[in-house]
């Protein structure tokens, strides 16, 4: 059992890592990244849980986010 917590751990920064390097890539603030995480748990919290779960689902999320919170991304 603790073998799998420790293996969903590892998962869990990887997954953060790949968010982090998508934010850095569509030139989101450095210091904006944990609101931009909290902000992109929030949308998908609030959406319908029968939505599927997939590329295209969370390249709508961050699109809604380039959206909302344009002040968070350099223009670069």
């Amino acid at each position: 059992m603790q073998d799998l917590l420790e293996e969903i751990q590892e998962l869990e920064l990887e997954i953060l890592d790949m968010f982090e390097v998508i934010f850095h890539f569509i030139n989101l603030k450095k210091e904006r990244l944990q609101d931009a995480l909290q902000y992109y748990m929030q949308i998908l919290e609030s959406q319908n849980e029968n939505t599927p779960y997939n590329a295209q689902h969370i390249i709508e999320i961050i699109k809604i986010i380039q959206t909302q919170k344009p002040e968070w991304f350099s223009n670069q």
